[in-house]
Parts: structure tokens; C-alpha cells; sequence
């Protein structure tokens, strides 16, 4: 995934998660489950090029572990930043 294609996954990804009716809110922001909410997306999406398989692995960014998620990839630039 490209640094692009990753910005757009993240942006839609909110989208997605805050619009979802019934979610459980906490103050203003609503609470995001990460079982519930991303991995799904993650699965189907993002985890065939950036998940277990060294081989199939693109940017060296590993997004199945969340050390690797926030070591980030070749470019050494965290893929997800907590908060």
C-alpha cells in the first residue's frame, strides 16, 4: 500500500467507524474496538500484501503485529499512530 493509499484507508476508515449506528459512545468521540471495527477491514483489505507471509509482503510493512504497525515499513515512518 502506498503512503497515499494509506492515508485514504485511514480517512475512510473513520468515516466508516463513526457513521455506524448504535456504537457504543464515550463523550463526544465514539469507541472504537479494534477486533470489531478494523481488523475486519485490515483482513480483507490490507493483509494479504502486508500480513504473515515474508514472501507476499510489500514495503516490508507488517500490519498483522502492532509492533510492526508502528515500526512502519521501508520508509521507516510509522503506519498507525496510537490516539
Amino acid at each position: 500500500m502506498t503512503r497515499r493509499g494509506l492515508v485514504a484507508f485511514v480517512l475512510i476508515s473513520a468515516a466508516w467507524v463513526t457513521a455506524r449506528p448504535g456504537m457504543a459512545l464515550e463523550g463526544n468521540s465514539p469507541k472504537v474496538d479494534f477486533n470489531r471495527d478494523i481488523r475486519p477491514f485490515l483482513s480483507g483489505t490490507c493483509l494479504k500484501c502486508h500480513g504473515l507471509d515474508d514472501g507476499a509482503r510489500k514495503g516490508k510493512l507488517r500490519l498483522d503485529i502492532r509492533d510492526g504497525a508502528l515500526k512502519g515499513g521501508k520508509s521507516g515512518d510509522p503506519a498507525i499512530v496510537p490516539g
